[in-house]
């Protein structure tokens, strides 16, 4: 990872392009942003900083709304946004599975089906 690691002079670089919050926020995101890397390949690594730079994150509201719909009720940008969420977390791709697979079952009104589902 190249660039700044010093939260304090990250946070006075950035707080002069107009970010409003404290240090403190620069520091836990650092935190999390290397235990996210810590264990990833120097390829996988690569690939996250990358998309992360490309990505703007939707929010969880969004997210869930997105999770529940088919594929052809996504736009083109939403459905984008998920490939690009699947790869960074595969517990996305998961969660996804498991919200059509209930809306399947509540669709179709599967009553039985809850119990093993």
């Amino acid at each position: 990872m190249q660039g700044i690691r010093n939260p304090t002079v990250l946070w006075q670089e950035i707080r002069t392009q107009g970010y409003p919050g404290m240090v403190r926020m620069i520091e836990c995101y650092l935190v999390r942003l290397y235990q996210r890397l810590k264990g990833l390949t120097i390829q996988q690594r690569e690939r996250f900083l990358q998309t992360a730079l490309t990505f703007k994150a939707p929010t969880i509201r969004h997210l869930t709304a997105w999770l529940q719909r088919t594929s052809p009720q996504l736009t083109a940008e939403q459905a984008r946004s998920l490939t690009h969420l699947s790869v960074l977390s595969p517990e996305i791709h998961e969660a996804r599975h498991f919200a059509l697979a209930f809306r399947r079952l509540l669709k179709k009104r599967l009553h039985a089906q809850f119990p093993t589902w």
